[in-house]
């Protein structure tokens, strides 16, 4: 018999692979074929990316099939058998069979959710510590030059060497020594330490360190914290006035010394107005009969007669004014009165800057007994 057959059959395939795909197969056969198909998928995959993929995969597949008959699945056959035109069959194939099967993979999108952990280390800050400064000067009895502020001076290097080697030795914690400058007045050097703290017996200390070291090179002025003491303070026309200065503080070790006056930077002579004398360690000015001429800025200097090493001199200034001598006007300045009740008016007045003050007495005045 000579039959011509399209065979429809349906193949049941158990396929174990080592990928999970769901997989829609477009093949062109000589047979309609539903294959479902299990798949099993290892995938490890670590990765933070979005990953789109597209697949064309053409994938021989051998199937092994058992026919009742020995036919291509596509073909114009010759059978003599009666084959029903529509079978179901189970196949236990053993017929190589290459199948060649187009894949449409639809892209697959995978979304990783990544947890981050953030470590956020905090660095202490630590600030700066607070520095205590102090301004200090000395004076040196040597007429002022601006070249001494050239740091290739030798005046400003045996300053600065003899600031930064005292701090050194008399400041307990480090320390900032600097030089400011000179300036006149004879000569002045401004100078600066900064530390964490600084003790007063320390800076006391330090300046007189400094003042020896550089007592050894150059004549040094060192100027009393105190003024020139006044006797009396309030100073009237025609009285008579001591001025005292010094004495020196021990550690300077002035000993020897004589003493130089000057009123408003004049050198004041002794004549029979102004007389000179010593008592106690201290040098006494006398101001027999003090005028308005004698107002001023009065300056005492003790100098060492010892010329080798140069050494140290004391210097004290004060200022003292003439006070205006206060002229008192009284009315009536005498009056006759009965021995009656009444009020008598006594009026009594003074030149500014003064001020009258009843002692004893209402300022409204005074109501005497009869």
């Amino acid at each position: 018999m000579s039959t011509t057959t399209l065979m429809t059959t349906t193949t049941t395939m158990n396929t174990t692979t080592p990928m999970t795909t769901t997989t829609t197969m477009n093949t062109t056969t000589p047979m309609t074929t539903t294959t479902p198909m299990t798949t099993t998928t290892t995938m490890n995959t670590t990765t933070p990316m979005t990953t789109t993929t597209t697949m064309n995969t053409t994938t021989p597949m051998t199937t092994t099939t058992t026919m009742n008959t020995t036919t291509p699945m596509t073909t114009t056959t010759t059978m003599n058998t009666t084959t029903p035109m529509t079978t179901t069959t189970t196949m236990n194939t053993t017929t190589p069979m290459t199948t060649t099967t187009t894949m449409n993979t639809t892209p697959v999108t995978t979304t990783t959710l990544m947890t981050t952990t953030t470590t956020t280390t905090t660095t202490p800050i630590t600030e700066p510590p607070i520095l205590e400064e102090r301004n200090l000067s000395f004076s040196m009895d040597i007429d002022f030059q601006e070249s001494y502020n050239n740091p290739e001076s030798s005046v400003y290097k045996d300053t600065i060497d003899a600031i930064q080697n005292q701090s050194k030795v008399h400041i307990s914690v480090p320390t900032t020594a600097s030089l400011i400058g000179f300036r006149s007045g004879s000569t002045i050097a401004d100078y600066s330490i900064s530390a964490t703290s600084l003790e007063d017996t320390e800076i006391v200390a330090l300046q007189t360190g400094v003042l020896t070291q550089m007592g050894a090179i150059y004549r040094i002025l060192f100027d009393s914290p105190d003024p020139l003491k006044f006797d009396p303070s309030d100073v009237f026309i025609s009285v008579r006035v001591t001025v005292t200065c010094g004495p020196p503080p021990e550690n300077l070790n002035l000993d020897d010394w004589r003493a130089e006056w000057r009123r408003d930077n004049e050198l004041i002579r002794e004549d029979s107005l102004h007389s000179f004398s010593k008592a106690n360690g201290a040098a006494i000015l006398t101001v027999s009969n003090f005028f308005i001429t004698d107002n001023g800025l009065y300056e005492c200097k003790l100098i060492d007669n010892n010329p080798n090493p140069p050494g140290v001199n004391f210097r004290q200034r004060g200022d003292i004014e003439l006070r205006e001598t206060p002229v008192i006007r009284v009315t009536p300045v005498r009056i006759k009165v009965e021995c009656v009740d009444q009020q008598i008016e006594l009026r009594c007045s003074v030149n500014s800057p003064y001020e009258v003050e009843f002692l004893n007495v209402p300022v409204f005045g005074h109501r005497f007994p009869s």
